[in-house]
């Protein structure tokens, strides 16, 4: 059973895939664990003001924007001379884990080893 004290950061970065640049899309960076719900929210704050995408690999400068959106999300804009990025951080409440056991069955429902 999950504790319903238990607290997260998650940070979200926007990659961008070689196909062009309107392909845009989100993958999880990072889960920060936090003591309680107010460390949580002090911890994304501080996050997304200070992470640093792992496309932003130039040392020019860039210009970091934060936006506090609706509840607990800050959406950070990295604006540089080589172009923008996005780094969206939330903070987020665990409320359940499951434990999954592989299946002996194959994609068309077959058993693909002994019962």
């Amino acid at each position: 059973m999950v504790s319903d004290n238990t607290w997260h950061v998650l940070v979200e970065e926007e990659s961008k895939n070689s196909w062009g640049e309107d392909n845009h899309r989100w993958g999880l960076a990072g889960r920060h664990p936090a003591r309680d719900e107010e460390h949580a929210r002090a911890l994304a704050a501080e996050l997304a003001g200070s992470h640093v995408p792992s496309l932003l690999r130039s040392r020019r400068p860039y210009r970091r924007l934060v936006h506090r959106l609706a509840g607990d999300v800050w959406l950070a804009v990295l604006e540089s001379a080589s172009g923008t990025l996005h780094v969206r951080v939330s903070v987020a409440q665990l409320v359940a884990v499951h434990d999954h056991e592989p299946s002996r069955r194959g994609v068309l429902g077959r058993l693909t080893g002994p019962e």
